[in-house]
């Protein structure tokens, strides 16, 4: 399968994926980085998101949606470091997740659970990978706001 014709495939598979599952995908993308499946399950309850039945979830819950998007290839387990979207797919679910609105929310999650840690003495912050660091630029560059990316 070529490359384009494996982006196709898995924009297909997103595109047919249920509203919890979509949002699960949307949160990997704009992470950037690798994220454990601890702060994947506290950002879903940060964000009030529930199982099928209306329950919270839990990594007993969430790891069968998350073996169906592993097996899909949408999401990607990088062994060690932890749970990522897809390369190929990642930019096209983060344009789309601006036009459904919901961007700032997530981005607002993932400051809230997984937070750049600040020096207190000249409050500048202590990016812990490059991919922190382009998360956080990415997320300038979606907003339009240059003033934040030069602050990164």
């Amino acid at each position: 399968m070529t490359n384009s014709a494996f982006r196709q495939h898995l924009k297909t598979q997103y595109q047919q994926l249920g509203p919890l599952e979509k949002i699960m995908v949307q949160f990997l993308a704009l992470y950037y980085t690798p994220v454990s499946r601890v702060n994947l399950l506290s950002s879903l309850k940060a964000l009030g998101c529930r199982d099928e039945s209306q329950k919270p979830w839990d990594l007993a819950t969430l790891r069968p949606t998350l073996e169906r998007l592993l097996a899909q290839k949408l999401v990607v387990d990088e062994r060690g470091k932890g749970l990522t979207c897809a390369q190929s797919l990642r930019e096209l679910v983060c344009r789309e997740t601006i036009q459904t609105g919901k961007f700032e929310a997530l981005v607002a999650i993932i400051h809230k659970v997984c937070p750049i840690k600040v020096y207190s003495h000249n409050n500048r912050r202590n990016f812990q990978s490059v991919g922190e660091f382009l998360r956080e630029v990415r997320i300038g560059i979606y907003r339009h706001d240059l003033s934040f990316i030069n602050r990164q």
